[in-house]
């Protein structure tokens, strides 16, 4: 029989749920949503079962805490918090800052990322789930009252893939800007939702 210092065992599951924790801020976009109960409780949800399996801090990473943490919050009815780290986790969309653009963080949407090569021709499958993406992150913009980026990456090669035979130059460019209108469209709704002084400039990224 072994002796168990329990105390020791806590503390090493508050370090696990600390180190969860501290990915929120960057994770969510939005520094308050670090302190939503439910992403606390999610997070000691994932370090007591770390802790169980014996798996050491040091050879978590956040890959695999994303992922738990996703799975525990959509177990408590948290769905769009799961969403929100499944979709930065995936890096569908991320943060990211370029020196053209200041100190203003860019929010890069992946879209080539929202749609699979059996996705031909389905336009509206992608429109929806550009809608849910800025949905869920529309508050990262909320700090500075619209001011910031949104950045397109892939919308060439999204949209020939949605065109597939018909995907002429001419045919590619009108549907990347009929995308990059839609994004305009939520972002314009999100301003007035919101009650930003303005909104996001959208950005169309080559690479």
């Amino acid at each position: 029989m072994f002796w168990q210092d329990n105390n020791s065992a806590d503390s090493a599951r508050e370090r696990i749920a600390g180190r969860i924790l501290d990915d929120i801020p960057v994770l969510c976009g939005n520094p308050e949503l670090a302190s939503h109960a439910s992403l606390a409780e999610a997070a000691h949800g994932v370090a007591l079962y770390l802790d169980q399996i014996e798996v050491i801090p040091e050879e978590m990473d956040h890959l695999q805490s994303r992922d738990m943490l996703a799975q525990a919050l959509d177990a408590a009815g948290e769905g769009t918090l799961a969403r929100r780290i499944r979709l930065f986790g995936n890096r569908i969309i991320y943060p990211a800052t370029w020196i053209a653009c200041g100190r203003e963080t860019v929010w890069v949407l992946d879209v080539r990322q929202l749609i699979a090569p059996q996705d031909t021709g389905m336009e509206l499958i992608l429109f929806e789930r550009i809608r849910i993406v800025l949905t869920t992150f529309s508050d990262v913009w909320d700090a500075a009252s619209g001011k910031g980026f949104l950045g397109l990456k892939g919308l060439d090669a999204t949209s020939a893939i949605l065109l597939g035979d018909a995907a002429t130059p001419r045919a590619t460019r009108a549907l990347s800007t009929e995308i990059r209108t839609l994004c305009a469209r939520h972002l314009d709704h999100f301003k007035t939702q919101h009650e930003w002084k303005t909104r996001p400039a959208i950005l169309t990224l080559l690479a």
